[in-house]
C-alpha cells in the first residue's frame, strides 16, 4: 500500500506541477537521444526493484526459510519503506526532467533541478529507493530478500555513476551543482 501511494500520489503530485511529465516519462522510450547503456540498465533496474523481492519474500514465507522477525523489526522496515519512498516522490515532484531513461532533453530546454532534495544528495530518486530497499526486508520479514536487494543495490549505483557522467559532460550547469551539492546517493559518503 506505501508503494501504490506514493507512486500514484507522487505522480499526481508531480503532474499537478509540472503538467506533461507523465507522458514524458512514458514517451521516453521512444525517444532517440536516450543514452544506449541506460536501454538496457534502466529497465533492468526498474524490475529489479520489484519482481524480485516479492517473489523471494513469497518464496521464503512459502518454505519457512527465515526465522519470524520481530514486530519492531518490521515496523521500523515500514519507516525506511515510507521515508525512502516519500524521498524519491519528492525528487519527481520537484524536478520537471525527471524522466524514466537517461537523456539530456534539448527539446524541453532541459536545466539543471537543484531545489528540494536536489539540495541533499544529487540523485534522490535513486537514494530514496536505495533507502527503501533494506526497509522491504525489515518490513517483509525476509532474510533471503537480501540477495536481491543487494543486486538492485548494485545496479542503482552503477546507473547513477553513469547517469552523473553523462549529466557533467553534457548538461549545462551541472558541474558548478556537482560542487555546491558533493554527494551523489548519501551524504558524506557517496
Amino acid at each position: 500500500m506505501l508503494i501504490v501511494t506514493a507512486g500514484i500520489g507522487g505522480r499526481i503530485w508531480a503532474e499537478y506541477r509540472h503538467p506533461g511529465i507523465l507522458a514524458e516519462r512514458s514517451q521516453c522510450f521512444k525517444a532517440q537521444d536516450v543514452k544506449s547503456w541506460d536501454k538496457v540498465i534502466g529497465p533492468l533496474m526498474a524490475w529489479s526493484l520489484s519482481f524480485p523481492l516479492v517473489i523471494v519474500a513469497g518464496l521464503d514465507h512459502h518454505f519457512a526459510w527465515s526465522l519470524l522477525f520481530p514486530i519492531w523489526m518490521n515496523l521500523l522496515g515500514f519507516v525506511l519503506v515510507t521515508f525512502g519512498y516519500a524521498f524519491a516522490a519528492w525528487a519527481l515532484i520537484e524536478n520537471r526532467f525527471f524522466s524514466s531513461l537517461v537523456r539530456i532533453q534539448k527539446d524541453r530546454e532541459h536545466k539543471v533541478c537543484n531545489s528540494g532534495p536536489y539540495r541533499i544528495v544529487r540523485h534522490p530518486g535513486y537514494a530514496g529507493n536505495i533507502l527503501a530497499l533494506p526497509g522491504i526486508v525489515l518490513a517483509l520479514g525476509s532474510v533471503w530478500t537480501l540477495i536481491p536487494v543487494v543486486i538492485a543495490i548494485i545496479i542503482a549505483v552503477i546507473r547513477t555513476e553513469l547517469e552523473d557522467r553523462t549529466l557533467q559532460a553534457e548538461l549545462k550547469g551541472y558541474k558548478e551543482y556537482v560542487k555546491r551539492v558533493r554527494y551523489r546517493l548519501i551524504p558524506g559518503i557517496y
